[in-house]
């Protein structure tokens, strides 16, 4: 018995269409899926990279809640929060350029890790930038240099 992989990553979010600009927009996912009115305590709208791949990719759930628990952001599913969420990914300088674009916030300029990070000795090839969704969710995009 042995965990294979990560099935998904759930956000809770205030404004969909706003979160939608931030994650399908700047980040480049797919929608796959949206719940739509389906459900009466929330809306759902799911979101992949690689959506050829549905059965075993990873995907986003993005949540916002309607009705008493919009307005209440301590109910509902996953209220303890992220610290953040990190991505790879081919070309860090674009997503730079493109968050500067968009107005979206810059946590963290990209940057070169010349020192240990995680479990790997990174040097000049590893690099990273952080930018923050419309609910101040850290997202950090790394990116691996030859």
């Amino acid at each position: 018995m042995q965990v294979t992989g990560v099935s998904h990553i759930p956000i809770g979010v205030r404004d969909m269409e706003k979160s939608l600009v931030f994650w399908r927009d700047f980040m480049g996912l797919q929608i796959t899926g949206d719940t739509g009115e389906a459900f009466p305590e929330r809306r759902s709208v799911f979101l992949r990279w690689n959506p050829e791949k549905s059965q075993d990719s990873v995907f986003m759930s993005l949540s916002a809640a309607r009705g008493a628990d919009a307005r209440d952001s301590s109910t509902g599913l996953g209220q303890l929060g992220v610290n953040h969420i990190a991505f790879w990914v081919d070309d860090l300088e674009a997503y730079a350029k493109r968050a500067k674009a968009m107005g979206i916030e810059a946590r963290m300029e990209p940057m070169t890790y010349g020192r240990r990070y995680a479990d790997h000795e990174h040097g000049e090839n590893f690099r990273s930038a952080m930018f923050l969704d419309p609910d101040g969710v850290a997202v950090q995009l790394e990116e691996w240099r030859e």
